[in-house]
């Protein structure tokens, strides 16, 4: 099965902070998938997303 990723600004409504990898995290839907709960999908997640450049 595919999975669509996410890019991520906030976790429950509330901006992530600084010190908790912000600005950006792109990540798979965690909460509604959790057979993407291991650690392959978490590998895959990237963490501190600065900038995206969309062609």
């Amino acid at each position: 099965m595919r999975y669509d990723v996410l890019l991520v600004d906030r976790v429950d409504g509330e901006p992530i902070a600084i010190r908790n990898m912000r600005p950006y995290l792109v990540i798979y839907p965690l909460d509604a998938h959790f057979e993407l709960r291991n650690d392959q999908y978490f590998a895959r997640s990237v963490w501190q997303v600065v900038s995206i450049r969309v062609k």
